[in-house]
């Protein structure tokens, strides 16, 4: 009795896994882009934003991102990304346009490769990334999705977002890294997948 008992458990867990799995599918990909920065940005425009820039003498904001071939996760070329934190804030990108389909609800992905020089608890800072329907323009339109420095070498970071694409189809991804210490830093950011639901 005891060993039917057990028999019947286990074809019912069986049967809730699978069902709770059938009730979770994964993202049905129609749309997958990827972006080395082998040759060129490949249409990916650099960005930033500083508070201190508002006020009525504008402060200083010292910033680049450029190709390098430094560092890269996959071929010979990153996007190194310099940010003097000399204001104790600020945050820059690089951001794309998309078209997803007009007047569709796309699921979109967006994944992406950061490089620290070591690992440290000490004075991270935010990586952060954004997909929606308007070009972002400052701090607060993105979404913290990690820390540098929580190890050496790469670091991989996701951001998901569901978006009703409107009449344009226009879907913006945006990816980059703020400030929070008053010092200079640079960080490579690579190999940038871009994927939808959305044809």
């Amino acid at each position: 009795m005891i060993r039917t008992t057990r028999s019947r458990l286990t074809i019912l867990s069986l049967l809730l896994t699978v069902a709770v799995l059938a009730g979770s599918p994964a993202l049905a990909i129609e749309t997958s882009q990827f972006f080395g920065f082998e040759n060129s940005l490949q249409g990916w425009a650099r960005d930033h934003f500083i508070d201190c820039e508002q006020d009525p003498t504008p402060c200083t904001f010292d910033w680049k991102i450029n190709r390098s071939t430094q560092q890269a996760k996959g071929g010979t070329r990153s996007l190194k990304g310099t940010l003097n934190g000399l204001n104790d804030d600020g945050t820059i990108w690089m951001e794309r346009q998309f078209n997803f389909g007009a007047n569709s609800e796309a699921t979109v992905v967006m994944s992406f490769w950061l490089w620290s020089k070591e690992e440290s608890d000490f004075n991270t800072w935010p990586v952060v990334a954004f997909i929606g329907k308007r070009n972002p323009e400052t701090e607060e339109d993105f979404t913290i999705v990690g820390q540098t420095d929580r190890r050496a070498g790469w670091t991989r970071y996701e951001l998901t977002r569901t978006v009703s694409t409107g009449a344009t189809g226009k879907v913006w991804v945006a990816f980059g890294f703020g400030a929070t210490w008053e010092t200079e830093r640079a960080y490579f950011m690579d190999s940038v997948w871009v994927e939808s639901d959305a044809p």
